[in-house]
């Protein structure tokens, strides 16, 4: 039995790669952590550049928010003007009015005061004509009277047409 065993010659191990096989895995493994290493470099230059890129954007974000900031401020700075220059307006307008009424007051009081003024003086001169004073009466009162008197009716005269 035993010489059965060895029949066939020599027993034949498992196949160890030989010289030939060896450089060429190295080679594949060598181009493998190649591949691996610039794939790596070329991830984390990518990366980087995303950070560049976001931070870019950032900084172009806050100098947006400062523009639109500054530009709402001017708005509501226009906003307060106009506002403002409305009401000034609206003040002007009723000063203006106040100041028509004023003067139509005035000039009514004006007239108003002149009609009284001659409807005194008037009084004054019919009871003078009638000699009908009291003799407490100052003499420069009725002078003053009679010259108010002379002087409306030579204002009337002045105003009828010839």
């Amino acid at each position: 039995m035993a010489g059965r065993h060895r029949q066939g010659g020599r027993r034949q191990r498992a196949a160890i790669p030989g010289p030939a096989v060896v450089p060429v895995a190295n080679r594949w493994a060598d181009e493998v952590d190649v591949d691996a290493d610039s794939e790596g470099e070329a991830l984390r230059q990518a990366v980087e550049a995303s950070h560049r890129t976001l931070e870019e954007e950032r900084v172009q974000d806050r100098q947006l928010q400062r523009i639109l900031a500054r530009s709402l401020e001017e708005h509501e700075r226009q906003q307060q003007e106009q506002a403002e220059l409305e009401q000034a307006t609206e003040l002007s307008h009723r000063a203006e009015h106040q100041r028509e009424k004023a003067a139509s007051s005035a000039g009514a009081t004006a007239a108003a005061a002149e009609v009284m003024a001659l409807a005194t003086v008037m009084d004054e001169a019919e009871h003078i004509q009638a000699g009908d004073f009291e003799e407490e009466d100052d003499d420069g009162l009725a002078a003053a009277v009679a010259a108010s008197l002379v002087e409306a009716e030579w204002q009337q005269a002045e105003a009828e047409p010839a």
